[in-house]
This record gives structure tokens, sequence and C-alpha cells, in this order.
């Protein structure tokens, strides 16, 4: 099991995305992600990466911690530097497969990263979500 940092219930409390996350798993019968910053780090570096790539879309494996049976990602690319929680998740709430991902009981941790940049021509806002067990 993967080790979670000291102020784990507070990392979680403050990401408004990690907090909308858990609306949506409580209403649905689901438990709780807990922070992660082995995925919350993986999930900013990934971010990071695709803007200094030029690239948006899933990679192979997710850089986190060897310790996680189990790993998810989500993405979003939003065109303002200030997504809202609420637009993000509901989207992924709206895609089948990213709801998936989000309501799947086997997962207990979670990360997310940030980044802003220009993807391509454009400025953009990349948000990565790493999901672990």
């Amino acid at each position: 099991m993967a080790s979670l940092p000291a102020n784990a219930a507070s990392a979680t409390a403050s990401n408004p995305f990690v907090s909308k996350v858990n609306e949506a798993r409580v209403s649905h019968g689901l438990t709780k992600l807990k922070a992660s910053t082995s995925l919350r780090r993986s999930s900013r570096g990934y971010a990071r990466w695709m803007l200094r790539r030029n690239y948006f879309g899933h990679r192979a494996s997710i850089q986190a911690s060897k310790r996680f049976t189990l790993r998810g990602e989500v993405l979003a690319r939003m065109r303002t530097s200030k997504p809202t929680a609420t637009q993000i998740v509901n989207a992924w709430l709206d895609s089948p497969a990213h709801r998936a991902v989000l309501l799947n009981p086997r997962y207990r941790y979670i990360g997310v990263g940030l980044a802003h940049g220009p993807l391509g021509s454009r400025p953009a806002t990349l948000l990565v979500g790493h999901f672990g067990r």
C-alpha cells in the first residue's frame, strides 16, 4: 500500500478537484479518495511534460510509486488559466470512459496536477488526475 504524507487529509480538502471527485464518489456510494504525494507529483510532471512536447494524450504508463498495483488517469485541456473543478469533474462524469475511472471502487488514492502554457499556438491549462490502489 502506498504511504501518505502526514498532511494527507488537509491536502485532499484543499484541492478543489479532489474535493469534487470525492463529492461525486460519495454521491454514488463510494469511499473518498486520499491524497497521494506520489500521484500528485506524477500528474503534475505529466501535465508539464505534455506542454513541453506540444502533446495532449494518454501515455502508456503512469510514473508513480510502484506500490500502486492499479493505476488510472484522466486528462482535461482548457483554454482558460482558471478552470473550475465543477466544470472539469462534470465533463469527466459526462464521458463514459472518464466516469469509469472516477467512479472505480478499487481506487483509494488520487493526485491532481495542473500546468499552464502554450499548447500549439494557443494558451492552455492541462489537468491530469492520477488514481491508484
